[in-house]
């Protein structure tokens, strides 16, 4: 029987979600969709918009049979030790016969070739990443640069989906996970673009999607609707930012969202201004009462970055002007806020060092369908 491993935050699970989910059981033909997912906190460093609990009840509504929790340590962590994390967990079920996921490109035998690349990290390739370190480029720009002189160009242009795939079979590789891979082109809008109205030759295949016969006790998909447009996670969280209040966040996201997600958020609690101001707060406090050395012991500190967030905090009136004052070309703006994050959790290098270095993974089961209850029955055995 077929089982689909899919890592992933839904943070909301919305219409590009669904396409994934359909294409899994359409083409790959898929019977099981087993999900890791971020908890409360996500891999570009913030809290996610919804409880995790009700982000795992929106998937399974809409087509996910099991939904297990990516621990902290992996979740709030860069792209690679964020795939470790998940592909170790489905390694561990036992039962995960694919991989599947959604990038930019769509070409899985490339993905493949990056994969491999990040998996030796020749020395060539090394020296271009330090060489465009030294030279003041970002870590990503450098990257891309250093993976394009061994002939990997997927990650030119800022495609973060084809650099986690990259990820997710590159620890693949490491783990000695051997799933077959199952790579779908996004399609709309890409991440942090507006709105995209979907394609006319994706109309017929959302509308067979809609008349698909489901198995009895796994909660019926209803779709995607033909007039409805497909926007990143990021665009909708842009969409409820600028929201005035709950009811016009949920009207203005609705278009975006599969009706079942939205009626599984609906009575969520949301992320709004009231919970940013709290947690600016909190950060406050950790900044001014950690010494030098704590602070620096956060999981991904490093290089001073920890005088510059002082210094931020001076003038800083918000979290986004905190990460802004003391973002560099080295350290992005995400590496920052996981930074922030990892110190308000107590996650130090050496903590990670250990639970990352423990024989046992775990994972919190936060929703389930009966399809799923089966899959953990099996999992058992």
């Amino acid at each position: 029987m077929l089982t689909a491993g899919v890592i992933c935050e839904f943070d909301p699970f919305h219409n590009g979600h669904a396409y994934l989910f359909e294409k899994i059981r359409q083409d790959l033909g898929a019977q099981r969709i087993v999900c890791v997912m971020s908890g409360a906190f996500t891999q570009r460093g913030a809290l996610a918009g919804w409880d995790k609990f009700d982000r795992a009840r929106a998937a399974v509504c809409c087509g996910a049979d099991l939904v297990l929790e990516l621990p902290f340590a992996y979740a709030v962590s860069s792209a690679d030790y964020f795939a470790r994390g998940g592909i170790r967990i489905l390694d561990s079920l036992g039962c995960v016969t694919h991989l599947a996921f959604g990038s930019e490109s769509g070409d899985a035998e490339e993905l493949k070739k990056a994969a491999r690349l990040l998996a030796e990290e020749p020395d060539a390739f090394r020296e271009k990443l330090r060489k465009g370190l030294n030279s003041g480029l970002s870590y990503p720009e450098s990257y891309s640069l250093a993976a394009s002189s061994m002939g990997v160009r997927l990650f030119d242009g800022g495609r973060p989906n084809d650099l986690l795939a990259a990820e997710y079979l590159k620890q693949c590789m490491l783990q000695g996970f051997g799933p077959e891979i199952f790579c779908v082109k996004r399609t709309g809008a890409a991440h942090r673009e507006g709105a995209s109205v979907l394609k006319p030759e994706d109309y017929d295949r959302y509308e067979r999607f809609q008349s698909v016969s489901v198995p009895v006790g796994r909660p019926a998909f209803i779709g995607i609707d033909t007039d409805r447009h497909i926007l990143s996670g990021s665009g909708i969280r842009d969409l409820i930012a600028k929201a005035g209040s709950r009811e016009e966040a949920l009207n203005k996201i609705a278009g975006f969202i599969p009706e079942n997600s939205l009626g599984a958020l609906r009575n969520s609690d949301l992320w709004d201004a009231a919970c940013e101001e709290r947690l600016f707060t909190l950060l406050r406090h950790t900044l001014m009462t950690k010494s030098s050395e704590e602070l620096s012991a956060a999981a991904e500190a490093g290089e001073g970055i920890e005088n510059r967030l002082r210094k931020s905090l001076q003038s800083a009136s918000d979290t986004d002007s905190l990460i802004l004052g003391a973002k560099t070309r080295r350290y992005t703006y995400s590496r920052i806020s996981r930074m922030l994050m990892q110190l308000l959790a107590g996650l130090t290098k050496e903590r990670y060092a250990v639970i990352d270095g423990e024989d046992t993974a775990y994972a919190r089961i936060l929703a389930f369908s009966d399809t799923g209850a089966a899959v953990l029955s099996l999992m058992k055995d």
